[in-house]
């Protein structure tokens, strides 16, 4: 997580917000668990009014190494940001559909919105159970210009994005150790 030197404007904000927050609306269906959810839209409509009476905004935006970063600010200039990993399929319905479930979930955490029944993982847990059971897929190979983009990323300063996105792919041997080699370097550094 990254933020402004001070935040006591943004949270004096925030917590206004969180004080008139109402659960987003359950709109949509999840066929394959048989469950309602939430949609982006209806946490957006759930949040946006508020946010705005309390100068606040939301910033998403995806990363160039699969992750997407999400920036709360305040009109004092105060912020926090913070970037997750998203895992995904690597075409683009997989990273559509990834990126906006990334979204949902990160701006109702931000936020504070409460989304539905929390299930405690269980779910979760019920999904790695049937995962496990079938056959896995192989991890996709490491492309020249997606190792180029985790190159760049962790020059930039996003290397803990690009160790959490390594783990989905099969490498060479010289891409595994010229990552690695340069995320040690940029810890040593920083």
């Amino acid at each position: 997580m990254e933020k402004s030197e001070t935040i006591g404007k943004l949270t004096l904000a925030l917590s206004k917000v969180q004080s008139q927050l109402r659960p987003a609306k359950e709109n949509s269906k999840n066929p394959f668990f048989k469950s309602s959810y939430a949609d982006l839209g209806s946490v957006w409509d759930s949040v946006r009014k508020l946010l705005a009476e309390n100068e606040l905004a939301i910033i998403q935006m995806p990363t160039d190494v699969g992750g997407l970063t999400t920036i709360i600010s305040h009109s004092s200039g105060e912020y926090m940001s913070s970037t997750m990993y998203i895992p995904s399929k690597e075409d683009a319905h997989g990273v559509g559909s990834a990126i906006s479930y990334a979204r949902r979930y990160a701006l109702a955490s931000v936020v504070g919105v409460v989304t539905g029944d929390d299930d405690d993982g269980n779910m979760a847990v019920k999904v790695n159970r049937v995962a496990s059971s079938k056959k896995s897929t192989p991890k996709p190979k490491l492309t020249d210009s997606q190792y180029k983009s985790m190159m760049k990323a962790i020059e930039d300063g996003k290397g803990s994005v690009v160790e959490q996105k390594m783990v989905g792919y099969t490498m060479t041997k010289t891409q595994q150790d010229n990552l690695n080699k340069v995320l040690k370097l940029s810890k040593t550094l920083a």
